[in-house]
């Protein structure tokens, strides 16, 4: 009966110490866990506003030449993410052919400021004329993004005029289009 008793009093004390271990009564102030995180490259173009309409103006005095016709109604804007010291571009190409005689280019104006970043550098880009190679527009962009409102990013001017020497080829036009791509890339 004693060994009955001592078994007893053992299997008690066991189960009180039992509880105390699983929770009960036993203090635990911290905890902790692993935290991962993964930022991949990223690189993403759009042109924002309304799309350039070119009109060539008439001379109102006999004898004066038609003033080239410009539109600054469309913003530039791109993020980026790189590894590294990489530095990204952004370059411009046409589709479509522009009217004999005349010449197309596009200015990409200072950044508005509203991003953050490396936003890189604009550069003038001339004589568009037709062709599809792709002329860089902003050069020495890193991690950045310009912003997504109406008027941010690069405001971008395209002016359309004739060729001093190309009078007597031009002809009328109307209602003709080309179609400007964006492209931002990696630089080499």
């Amino acid at each position: 009966m004693r060994k009955l008793l001592l078994i007893f009093a053992a299997i008690g004390m066991m189960a009180g110490f039992a509880g105390k271990v699983m929770g009960q009564g036993v203090d635990i102030p911290t905890a902790g866990e692993d935290i991962t995180w993964s930022l991949s490259e990223m690189k993403l173009v759009g042109v924002v506003g309304t799309p350039p309409s070119l009109t060539f103006i008439q001379p109102t005095v006999a004898g004066d030449s038609i003033l080239s016709a410009t539109a600054a109604t469309s913003y530039l804007q791109y993020t980026s993410v790189v590894t590294g010291a990489k530095l990204r571009k952004i370059n411009v190409a046409i589709s479509g052919t522009v009217p004999t005689s005349t010449k197309l280019y596009v200015v990409a104006g200072a950044d508005a400021g509203s991003g953050n970043g490396t936003v890189g550098t604009a550069s003038d880009v001339r004589g568009l004329v037709g062709s599809a190679t792709a002329l860089d527009i902003v050069t020495g962009i890193g991690s950045c993004f310009t912003n997504t409102g109406s008027t941010d990013g690069r405001l971008l001017t395209y002016t359309w005029s004739v060729i001093p020497t190309g009078w007597a080829a031009l002809k009328t036009t109307s209602g003709s289009s080309i179609h400007a791509t964006y492209t931002i890339t990696d630089s080499q």
